[in-house]
């Protein structure tokens, strides 16, 4: 059963969808949603970078500076983790009472904040550190005990990797960590649930370069790479296997999915190729690489094993580095079985718009 597109809300980024609603932000406030997108409320105020800047900003100055939520995570049932580049705010969704709940050191980021399930059943907050890594350093895995306290838990050493894409739980309790970039780096790892003990499981090509897993119903795991110097496909690791299967290729590198049990929704990317040394050009190219196939970003779906498109659009023309690049952002939490949401970003018709797409039959 296929996803149409059902309806265009310009101006806010969905962030957390919940059971009840969707936690949305635009222009550094925090709203509740209904899952319809017919009203919001809002929540809460976040003291962002140049908040007053960020208030004000135009779309195109919005994605240069980056004044988007990166990612979110509800570690209880009223409150909300949301990082905003190395800030991590603290948000009680019922009284809009919010703290800074951790500042990640050494000018390092996050793609992708994760919960995890610890071995007396409690359920910890996580992260790997992200960055471009040009001195090869040592990288971390970030906890969050309990208490509210954040510590590291593991470190790859240096030369072991270039950053850490997103950590996952699947449904049969394996944790994986997914990392990357170049040569020897990416790869799919697996770590113990309380993130201390760290086994490479398919490492050293870019085929092993992933930003997301998601375990079907059947068992089966479902990535799809994240390469901008290699044509990029669909992965799959069968039920009871150790050996992953190259599926279908795909127009561009994958970033962001949507989680749900029956359904995962994704995107591809558009990205420039090769650092070739001379940063202005890369800053400044509207280039794709060699890697990628077209001039459009695309939103599919892996349902019973079978993978559809559902959205295809245009980069918007802007530097694919400098304004970032055309992709589509999804919220954190799991979807509904009967839609899920989107944003768009540097793409024609729906840059800065949150997109909601509904079952057709």
């Amino acid at each position: 059963m296929s996803f149409r597109l059902a309806r265009v809300v310009k101006g806010y980024q969905p962030v957390h969808c919940l059971p009840d609603g969707l936690i949305a932000w635009r222009r550094n406030t925090l709203y509740r949603a209904d899952h319809e997108l017919r009203h919001f409320e809002p929540i809460c105020t976040l003291p962002v970078r140049a908040a007053w800047l960020a208030r004000h900003a135009t779309r195109l100055l919005t994605r240069i500076l980056r004044f988007e939520i990166r990612s979110s995570v509800m570690v209880d049932p009223d409150t909300l983790l949301v990082a905003q580049r190395d800030m991590i705010f603290a948000v009680n969704l019922s009284s809009g009472k919010w703290t800074i709940d951790f500042r990640i050191p050494n000018g390092r980021r996050l793609l992708a904040l994760s919960v995890v399930t610890q071995a007396d059943g409690s359920r910890a907050a996580c992260f790997g550190e992200y960055l471009h890594n040009t001195d090869d350093s040592a990288v971390a895995i970030w906890r969050r005990d309990p208490s509210g306290e954040w510590s590291r838990s593991a470190e790859f050493p240096t030369g072991a990797v270039d950053h850490i894409h997103n950590i996952v739980e699947t449904p049969d309790g394996r944790v994986w960590v997914l990392v990357g970039d170049m040569g020897h780096r990416p790869g799919l790892w697996r770590s113990d649930s309380d993130l201390k003990c760290l086994e490479p499981i398919a490492t050293g090509a870019q085929k092993y370069r992933a930003c997301w897993i998601w375990q079907a119903p059947d068992g089966v795991c479902h990535y799809a790479t994240d390469s901008n110097i290699e044509p990029n496909h669909l992965m799959r690791l069968p039920a009871g296997s150790g050996t992953f299967e190259r599926g279908e290729p795909l127009a561009g590198s994958s970033i962001h999915a949507a989680l749900s049990k029956s359904y995962v929704a994704f995107a591809t990317s558009l990205e420039p190729g090769y650092f070739t040394g001379n940063t202005i050009r890369a800053i400044t190219t509207r280039q794709p690489g060699p890697a990628f196939v077209g001039n459009s970003a695309h939103i599919h779906v892996i349902e019973d094993g079978r993978l559809e498109t559902v959205l295809s659009a245009r980069m918007d023309g802007w530097p694919l580095t400098l304004a970032q690049f055309p992709n589509f952002y999804f919220p954190a939490g799991e979807m509904p079985n009967e839609r899920f949401y989107a944003f768009g970003r540097s793409v024609r018709d729906y840059d800065g718009a949150c997109l909601m797409f509904e079952r057709s039959g």
